[in-house]
């Protein structure tokens, strides 16, 4: 879908972010290209949003990477780590607001140390971009 404002569609969405990232696969995402175009502007390649939330010890072992997106994620709550392995790093964001911001090509993976809510904006939005 373009960025374009279709001149039906509604100039403005409401919802519960937690709510609506559940409905949707992948499990979170709310907003970005791979939203039904039918719930108008959340659909869109601009950006992707995910409000996710994340319980104790929950991890992603495995590697992963986006090929063009950069990605920001911000602690709302809770105690969460990301790791950059071959940056040798890890970065533990445990209070409010505390946030990483990396670019594409960096791999990474994540552990939930307490029950956690992170915010976490990706932009573009494209099909396939994970590496």
């Amino acid at each position: 879908m373009s960025n374009k404002v279709i001149k039906s569609m509604t100039p403005y969405v409401t919802g519960n972010a937690e709510e609506d990232g559940l409905k949707n696969i992948p499990k979170g995402w709310f907003v970005g290209h791979f939203i039904d175009p039918a719930l108008g502007l959340r659909c869109t390649e601009a950006l992707e949003i995910k409000w996710g939330v994340h319980r104790k010890n929950e991890e992603r072992a495995t590697l992963s990477d986006n090929k063009i997106g950069m990605t920001l994620t911000i602690l709302v709550s809770g105690s969460f780590v990301i790791y950059f392995p071959e940056h040798d790093r890890t970065i533990e964001l445990k209070h409010q607001g505390d946030y990483v911001l990396f670019a594409p090509k960096v791999a990474h993976s994540w552990k939930v140390i307490e029950d956690s809510v992170v915010l976490t904006v990706r932009w573009p939005s494209k099909l396939n971009d994970k590496n």
